[in-house]
């Protein structure tokens, strides 16, 4: 058994109007707006990378091939459930903290995937709203946030509102 986490995330890719058009729509979407900024979920699995690399923890990152010649080693996949569902991963599975909107997207995810062992979601609210769904199967993880980023403004704390929206 490897010492080596094993992380899989990768952005869905649909098609929109016809097959194949998502190849052509990234082409003119990159010429038209730049090079995409990272969302949310991306920013998840980022952030957890960079945390890792300064705690000198190891890590692979969508080694596909490893993790078919491992099937017993648990892989970890961050983001929504596609790579699940398309990659059909014989290894168990850690599943999380970027996931569903709500668990009746896919009430019976531990019944169709029985190699997913447990789901992370990105706080204890969030943990309320599947329990009924997933039971013990979904435990809250509070997702990292590099505050070291933020603006002078932020640090301060001289705002006039009282919570703030990450995105």
């Amino acid at each position: 058994m490897s010492l080596t986490l094993n992380i899989f995330y990768e952005e869905p890719k649909h098609d929109r109007w016809f097959k194949y058009d998502r190849y052509p729509r990234e082409i003119i979407r990159r010429i038209l707006r730049g090079k995409a900024r990272p969302g949310g979920v991306m920013m998840v699995a980022l952030e957890l990378m960079h945390g890792l690399d300064l705690l000198k923890i190891p890590y692979r990152f969508n080694d596909y091939k490893y993790a078919k010649k491992n099937p017993n080693e648990l892989i970890g996949v961050i983001g929504k459930p596609h790579l699940i569902f398309e990659k059909r991963f014989k290894n168990p599975i850690l599943f999380g903290a970027g996931v569903f909107s709500h668990p009746i997207d896919c009430p019976d995810l531990f019944t169709l995937y029985p190699n997913v062992k447990k789901m992370l979601v990105p706080g204890p609210w969030m943990e309320e709203m599947c329990k009924p769904y997933y039971h013990d199967q979904v435990m809250a993880w509070p997702v990292g946030i590099d505050t070291e980023k933020w603006s002078t403004k932020i640090k301060e704390g001289k705002q006039n509102v009282d919570f703030l929206i990450l995105r």
